[in-house]
């Protein structure tokens, strides 16, 4: 069994969708990667994940994110977002506002990336 490794993507700030006054996100990201050749393919395409990323980020409103389930929420479509980079699944996740859009299929590990760690986070 290989051992995991853990891939940096680095700190993130966003402002978020306005609710009751201007609010921004800070977060600090790791993934946690079950095959070894994807860490070099993660650096190579690490452009297109921040940018798809900070989207992300971007179509959050600081009330999503307040919760557990909303964090854990985001933490499944980052990682979405970065298997359709990787060019692990065929359509590219939705990135809307609507916060009554279906939650994303994620294929539990099967992709390589078992994991989208918080390594801090912040709404200011």
């Amino acid at each position: 069994e290989i051992p995991p490794q853990f891939v940096d993507l680095g700190t993130f700030t966003a402002n978020l969708i306005r609710e009751d006054g201007d609010r921004y996100l800070q977060i600090a990201l790791s993934l946690k990667v079950t095959e070894p050749k994807l860490e070099e393919k993660i650096k190579e395409n690490k452009p297109e994940i921040l940018h798809r990323v900070n989207m992300l980020l971007q179509s959050k409103r600081p009330s999503e994110l307040a919760t557990f389930d909303g964090k854990e929420k985001l933490a499944q479509q980052i990682k979405a977002q970065v298997e359709y980079v990787l060019g692990l699944r065929k359509v590219a996740p939705v990135i809307s506002s609507d916060q009554s859009a279906a939650p994303i299929e994620t294929s539990a590990g099967k992709s390589g990336i078992s994991d989208v760690l918080f390594t801090s986070f912040i709404i200011q």
